[in-house]
């Protein structure tokens, strides 16, 4: 399908992405995963429009009848500008949250459906979500947001985003 369709971004023929080799098996000239966390990527930010990432997470979201486990997303600052995300309801990440041990969150569609019925008073509301990842990030966070119902980020399974700061 994205041979023949193109990814559901603006401007997605401008779009690179950066990824390591697989592991175990290295390919000739791939940069393994160590080698670039040693990158430092604000040297070669002035080349690109934009540069994003993110690290894909898995979360419990407790609460409720029952705890679910959800996929997830950190990301970083310009990343909603570089793939035109957008909120269906609610706001996106403010600048001042893309830091350590800011606890909001933006939640699919999906789950807002799933979890929270369609409920516009779940934005605003304070969840317990545990991070699989990150098991320092136990606390209750809040959303702020929910994506459109076609929203598409690297895998179609993304329930979670949470602003990746430091």
């Amino acid at each position: 399908a994205y041979l023949v369709r193109p990814l559901p971004y603006p401007h997605a023929d401008r779009l690179v992405s950066v990824v390591p080799g697989p592991p175990g098996r290295p390919l000739p000239d791939a940069p393994s995963f160590e080698q670039l966390e040693q990158v430092d990527w604000r040297a070669v930010e002035p080349i690109f429009e934009a540069t994003v990432s993110w690290d894909l997470d898995a979360f419990t979201l407790a609460g409720g009848d029952h705890p679910e486990g959800v996929r997830g997303t950190w990301v970083t600052p310009g990343y909603v500008e570089a793939l035109g995300v957008r909120v269906a309801h609610g706001r996106g990440f403010r600048a001042d949250e893309y830091v350590p041990g800011t606890r909001v969150a933006i939640i699919s569609d999906a789950l807002w459906t799933r979890r929270f019925g369609r409920d516009p008073s779940a934005i605003g509301r304070a969840v317990r979500l545990h991070s699989v990842d990150r098991t320092d990030d136990a606390e209750l966070v809040t959303i702020v947001g929910v994506l459109p119902a076609d929203h598409w980020h690297v895998n179609s399974f993304t329930d979670v985003l949470r602003p990746l700061g430091g």
